[in-house]
């Protein structure tokens, strides 16, 4: 149903009217017998959710999408895998939410054919700029504690 023809509000989609959408552009290539090459290129553009009065609850930005891949078919029930992922995040992000700009990641493994109509594959993928505890400034949270012992006399409160 169009969005035009929803009686109210309250009935649309959290992710806007418009809903996200891109494309990607791939290509595949064999470099030797057991060495083939990937690449893809993409980008993605997202729309924002929006509240009941069309405030922007979540200004999320567009992505560019890239990757190079290698694959290794050894024989045809083994094939090992690496591939190289970045995820760019384009302008108009939300200024209270830090987000890394360019998400690189690594992955390798491997799939393996036990019969030819049937396969299965296991990866590992490491964040290479991942924001952990060791890409921050150490801070020093402590803080005042009040004790229970405490007593202080309101006026107006009874009395001591």
């Amino acid at each position: 149903m169009p969005p035009d023809s929803i009686s109210s509000k309250e009935d649309r989609a959290p992710c806007g009217d418009i809903g996200d959408f891109g494309g990607v552009l791939f290509v595949d290539g064999r470099m030797h017998r057991h060495i083939n090459l990937s690449a893809n290129l993409g980008y993605i553009f997202n729309s924002n959710p929006k509240g009941p009065n069309d405030d922007v609850l979540l200004d999320r930005p567009d992505e560019l999408l890239a990757g190079v891949g290698f694959d290794f078919p050894i024989n045809e029930r083994f094939q090992p895998i690496a591939e190289v992922r970045s995820t760019t995040n384009m302008w108009r992000p939300t200024h209270q939410i830090h987000l890394i700009t360019i998400q690189l990641k690594l992955l390798g493994g491997m799939k393996i054919y036990p019969r030819r109509w049937f396969g299965f594959g296991v990866a590992y993928r490491r964040h290479l700029n991942q924001q952990d505890d060791g890409h921050f400034n150490p801070t020093d949270f402590n803080l005042p504690t009040l004790s229970s012992a405490q007593m202080s006399r309101v006026p107006g409160r009874g009395s001591w």
